[in-house]
């Protein structure tokens, strides 16, 4: 069995050391692009929706208010939705007049237990029925359904709206 001499075991060591030093900086690298690449598309939205460098940040959170209202407004789903085999009957549309994509995550009002999420619903489709995540005994449960809203165009997280719904599981 060979042993190593103090010489090669520095240099391995150090060899080491700037493999970590160069994935380190490629990761930074790479983050700071996605982030650099999301705020040029918030701020083309920005300027989609009439957002402008000389408004106030109040101003500026209230057109971003106003778009995610006008795209809530055009999202449907049951307020009563029922359990059936594990499925709910939730009948998501998302009206082609929208001009944002939507998720929908159906939490338990009391505990914040996630019981489904939908993936992105692009405006003009709708979802009829959606997978429990959780197994629930019968009865009826008070939820939140939380929608998320994108832009259809490079997936910008526009905001989200609350609905109260209650799940009937039989």
């Amino acid at each position: 069995m060979k042993r190593w001499g103090r010489k090669t075991l520095i240099r391995a060591l150090v060899l080491f050391l700037l493999l970590d030093i160069l994935v380190a900086a490629v990761l930074v690298l790479f983050v700071s692009r996605d982030r650099r690449a999301r705020s040029l598309e918030r701020d083309e939205l920005a300027r989609e929706i009439g957002v402008t460098a000389d408004m106030g940040e109040e101003e500026q959170s209230e057109r971003f208010a106003l778009a995610v209202g006008e795209a809530s407004r055009l999202v449907t789903l049951r307020s009563e939705p029922e359990v059936t085999g594990g499925e709910i009957a939730l009948y998501l549309s998302n009206d082609e007049a929208s001009s944002c994509a939507v998720a929908v995550e159906l939490s338990l009002f009391e505990s914040g237990e996630v019981l489904a999420a939908t993936e992105l619903i692009d405006p003009g489709w709708r979802l009829e029925t959606l997978s429990l995540d959780t197994q629930l005994e019968p009865g009826e449960y008070p939820c939140l359904a939380r929608c998320y809203f994108y832009t259809v165009e490079g997936n910008v997280f526009l905001g989200q709206t609350t609905r109260q719904l209650l799940l009937r599981v039989g």
